[in-house]
């Protein structure tokens, strides 16, 4: 937690205006409740979490209970329209090759993109699998090389800002867009 906390206070510290997150497969806005005391929330204009219908209508409904009025819910990836940083953390492997498709789509890119907790094979190669779930059915599950994911960015026009390692628990890249 503490490398994107680092990076997102970096972000928001730097930026003269306030600050738009959009948070993929951010739940019930698990990450918005969890950093919003280490991040200068005066500073957040408005964080979008972009998840699946039901998930977005149960997190929305929670924000209201809570009045947490900067906390926002999509389903469409266009919310992340122009936003300031797109994070990501332990979706990414779920939404794979589309993610790229859907960045590339957008008229204006995030700023940055920070991907926490994805997955990277070792020996470099990126795959594709299926992941089978019990009353919920098959879906992909997508593994990049290193290098596949930085080319994939790059084509994108994000450069690699910084990336660290902890354990068994994947990777985790920061891109800033490349103006």
């Amino acid at each position: 937690m503490y490398p994107a906390i680092f990076h997102l206070s970096r972000i928001i510290e730097a930026k003269k205006n306030l600050t738009t997150i959009c948070d993929v497969g951010g739940s019930a806005g698990q990450h918005f409740y969890q950093f919003r005391s280490y991040l200068p929330a005066e500073r957040i204009a408005s964080w979008t979490v972009i998840d699946l219908p039901k998930i977005t209508a149960f997190g929305a409904h929670v924000a209201s209970e809570r009045g947490a009025v900067s906390l926002r819910f999509s389903t469409d990836i266009r919310a992340a329209e122009g936003c300031d940083v797109l994070y990501s953390a332990g979706a990414f492997q779920f939404i794979g090759d589309p993610f790229f498709a859907s960045l590339a789509a957008l008229s204006a890119k995030p700023r940055h993109v920070l991907l926490n907790k994805i997955e990277i094979a070792s020996d470099g190669s990126t795959f594709h699998a299926i992941q089978w779930q019990r009353h919920q059915g098959g879906y992909v599950v997508s593994t990049y090389g290193f290098d596949d994911l930085l080319s994939r960015m790059d084509q994108l026009g994000y450069g690699l800002t910084d990336h660290w390692r902890i354990g068994d628990s994947g990777h985790h890249p920061i891109f800033r867009g490349l103006s």
